[in-house]
């Protein structure tokens, strides 16, 4: 049951972010146009700023509340979980009224920091937000630890749209009335307090559907005359059996004990990407001058790093949604279930991340074309996405490695691979210019993922495709050619239309849905994925298949 959970609530947080993503995507289309550049960089100042502070004052306190719930939960402490729970609450309170003095009175010299002194009514704006974000992320945490990913998903995909519709209507009441660009940005940022309201609702209502079926539950319980729950023997590395459910100091000490490595191994990709902004041209302008270097740098940071953040959308949603199965079976000592929990989550991150990836390289060409109006740079686009391969088994063995209570090994790993990273730039971009910069931000996130997995093995007797390995890698081959054939074909010879852009539409949109959909098939025809796997999947991806497999026989693509 656990591993159909684990889909599901992957399906869940993924959809919700894609949907997230998007939205931010297109919020900014008709921003540019309302604010101009200039008005749409001082409302993004804003919304850093914003983010950043956020990033400080929730602290990784979902992941560290969803891992404590789910396994005290687990043995059977409820009492504990739910202190857990009330004591995060206070905190956020104190932290989101902290938070928001903060901003609002720093705004000025905020705005001069980010040299853009407009940008101080914006922040101001935003700051309202803070009050309530904080709330949100222990909530998210205590739903993400009680399996329920609808309110997480639901409370996401709420929050993009109020922010995004309030802040296109905001910036336009503002013009309309005359204000001017600075007032507009400002009503631009305040859509970020709309979206925390709207998030804050859908956690409420769920909060109170919650109460409501344990309240349910409970009165049936009493009357089938059913008694407490067994409480289990902890494993030694479990957290579940250090914390006081009368000691808020016991508490606080466990959850910062979890969430700070979590803060610091969060913003592993972060610290990549600026050491990226930092030295590219320092280390590229001898060798192709200084013009060359700032245009590489473009392709790098402005187009690469864009496009290579969409796969790593559904392994964020895989390492969200087995952090409290993992966590629950290691607190209950069930290694049977954490063998089998640690398998297919690397399996999933696999089977589900590689024809992301392939479809992105193999499309490449009219993708970038698309997006940003014509070809440069692709051919760092796709080296940057083939290493998020790595980024993506990275990610989802810190949240495993989470669940077991070794929160402190990412953090150490992930130092080891930002210092690799560090000095492979210096010593690859000489011989490799911006290839050597992309070479070592691979280095850096295979090796991150190679000392996480071997850290697993010796906590956990996992495989990953096992027999299947060799059926999976022609699939991915396979994949390929036929994604960069199809790509190649169009890019080259389907010019329907006297417009670049619709040109370019056309050509991803056909090759990239061409590419997607010959990897269900390939799975099937080389028996890397039978009829048989649909078994422990969720019932609608069953129902899916039941309704597509009499084609796929008639097809004999099974």
């Amino acid at each position: 049951m656990s591993g159909k959970m684990l889909l599901r609530g992957t399906l869940i947080l993924a959809g919700a972010a894609f949907i997230a993503r998007f939205l931010g995507v297109v919020q900014k289309i008709p921003l540019q146009r309302l604010l101009g550049d200039s008005g749409l960089a001082t409302y993004q100042t804003s919304y850093n700023v914003y983010a950043m502070l956020l990033v400080v004052a929730t602290a990784g306190f979902p992941s560290a509340i969803a891992k404590l719930v789910s396994e005290n939960y687990a043995l059977g402490r409820v009492k504990t979980a739910e202190a857990v729970h009330r004591t995060a609450l206070q905190y956020s309170i104190i932290a989101g009224v902290a938070a928001t003095a903060l901003l609002y009175l720093l705004a000025p010299v905020l705005s001069v920091m980010n040299r853009d002194p407009d940008a101080a009514l914006a922040i101001r704006a935003i700051a309202p937000a803070m009050l309530l974000f904080p709330w949100i992320a222990v909530e998210r945490g205590y739903f993400h630890g009680r399996q329920r990913m609808e309110a997480n998903g639901l409370s996401q995909v709420w929050e993009q749209i109020l922010r995004v519709v309030g802040s296109i209507v905001l910036a336009l009441a503002f013009i309309q009335a005359g204000y001017g660009i600075v007032w507009a940005a400002a009503g631009a940022s305040f859509g970020g307090v709309l979206g925390a309201i709207a998030a804050a609702l859908v956690m409420l209502y769920y909060g109170v559907k919650l109460r409501k079926e344990e309240h349910a539950g409970a009165r049936a319980a009493a009357g089938a005359g059913a008694g407490g729950v067994a409480v289990q023997a902890v494993p030694v590395d479990s957290t579940a059996g250090e914390i006081d459910p009368d000691s808020k100091r016991s508490i606080f000490r466990a959850i910062l004990k979890l969430s700070v490595p979590v803060t610091a191994t969060a913003l592993a990709v972060p610290a990549v990407y600026f050491i990226d902004s930092m030295v590219t041209k320092p280390l590229l302008a001898d060798f192709v001058g200084s013009e060359m270097a700032q245009e590489m740098l473009g392709w790098l940071t402005g187009r690469a790093q864009s496009i290579a953040g969409i796969p790593v959308i559904f392994a964020i949603a895989l390492s969200q949604s087995i952090l409290p199965i993992i966590s629950a079976a290691f607190a209950k000592g069930d290694k049977p279930e954490v063998d089998r929990q640690t398998s297919l989550v690397l399996r999933v991150s696999l089977v589900s991340g590689v024809p992301a990836i392939v479809v992105l390289a193999a499309c490449a060409f009219p993708l970038n074309t698309f997006i940003f109006n014509d070809a440069e740079g692709t051919w760092v686009i796709i080296a940057l996405v083939c290493s998020v391969l790595f980024q993506i088994i990275m990610m989802v063995t810190n949240s495993v490695l989470l669940g077991f209570g070794r929160a402190d090994l990412p953090m150490k790993h992930i130092t080891v691979g930002v210092a690799a990273k560090l000095a492979l730039s210096f010593v690859l971009a000489p011989f490799f210019g911006i290839y050597g910069i992309v070479a070592a931000t691979a280095s850096c996130f295979a090796v991150t993922m190679a000392l996480n997995l071997l850290s697993l093995r010796r906590m956990a007797d996992y495989t990953v495709l096992g027999s299947r390995t060799a059926p999976f890698i022609a699939t991915v081959v396979l994949q390929a050619a036929v994604g960069a054939a199809v790509s190649w074909a169009l890019y080259t010879y389907l010019h329907p239309f006297g417009i670049p852009f619709w040109n370019a539409f056309l050509q991803t949109a056909i090759a990239s849905a061409v590419t997607a959909a010959v990897y269900p098939v390939l799975l099937l025809r080389t028996r890397a994925f039978t009829p048989e796997d649909i078994a422990s999947m969720p019932p609608k991806v069953r129902s899916v298949w039941n309704r597509a497999e009499p084609a796929l026989r008639k097809l004999r693509v099974i």
